[in-house]
Order: structure tokens, then sequence, then C-alpha cells
């Protein structure tokens, strides 16, 4: 087993306990920091990779506690709410590349916004929804990568943002 530093333990057990509501080491959570072999948590594997998350969902990769903790994880990353928008005035706008078919940028624009107009078609959603990119190409790895900038930007205000699990919580 790794060995990991106690500022680093410290996380990993605050956001244990935010997402599995256990302690770390307890079952469910050991398989918890393990996933793809990188210590990291599920939601920041959704954010460094939505595409490699929302493929191991539909494929039925996470076994066990994993695999539940996989689907809340994944439902909550299809519902973020978007920041600002208590009185819902607002949308989450998607660009699709015209002749590619695959995603190209997301918006938060007024709901009373006219639809976007150009060679682009736009789809608008109430929440913000990491899955999308999956949705409409599989395997669009830079879609995934534009979307998730795109995200850090509109939520966390810029896209250099470090999301370690106290940052992902405050999101997912």
């Amino acid at each position: 087993m790794r060995s990991f530093s106690p500022k680093g333990d410290l996380l990993r057990a605050q956001a244990c306990l935010v997402i599995c509501g256990n302690e770390v080491g307890r079952v469910g959570c050991r398989g918890f920091w393990q996933v793809q072999g990188k210590g990291k948590t599920l939601p920041q594997i959704v954010f460094e990779d939505p595409d490699w998350f929302f493929w191991a969902l539909e494929k039925g990769a996470f076994k066990g506690d994993l695999a539940t903790q996989a689907q809340e994880v994944g439902r909550k990353a299809q519902n973020i709410k978007i920041p600002g928008n208590e009185k819902g005035e607002l949308v989450a706008e998607y660009l699709i590349q015209a002749p590619t078919g695959k995603f190209s940028d997301l918006e938060v624009v007024p709901r009373s916004r006219p639809p976007h107009e150009g060679g682009s078609p736009a789809f608008s959603k109430n929440r913000i929804d990491l899955g999308f990119v999956r949705q409409i190409k599989s395997y669009d790895k830079m879609g995934g990568k534009l979307l998730v900038g795109c995200v850090k930007h509109i939520v966390f205000g810029g896209t250099r943002v470090r999301l370690d699990p106290p940052a992902v919580r405050t999101v997912l």
C-alpha cells in the first residue's frame, strides 16, 4: 500500500466521510482511493477524465461498494448547480461543432436569451452536466477536457484550479 502525507491522509479522510459516509479503511473506502491505480477520488477522476469515468460507469467496471459510490458521483456530476442561479434565470448552453458533432463550448446564459444562432447546434440545460460530452459522442477526450475547463471557469472562476477532495466536494 502507498504511503501518503499526513495532510493528504486528512484530505482523503474528509472526502471519504463526505462521499462514502465511512472512515478511511472501512468497507468501501479502501478501493475508493485506488481507482485506476492513481490514488484519486472518484470526483477527481470525473474532473480529470469524464469520458473514462462515464464509460466505466456504463460498462459496470466499478464493483461492490465502489459501484454504488460511482453511481452517486455520476448522478451528482450530471446535476451540478449553476452558480448564482438561485432564481432559475440562467441555463447552461452546450455548443456542438457542426462538422464533427463533438462538444466545443459551454456557456452560462440568461434563460430569456434567444436560441443560439449560427452553424453550431446548441443545447440548453438547467444544470451543468459533466456527462454531456459522452452523451453526444463517445470517446471525445478533447471535448471532455474542454468541458472540464469550462466548468472550472464557471464554478471556480479559473481553469487552473487544483481539484483536491475539498474543492470537488463543493461542486459534487
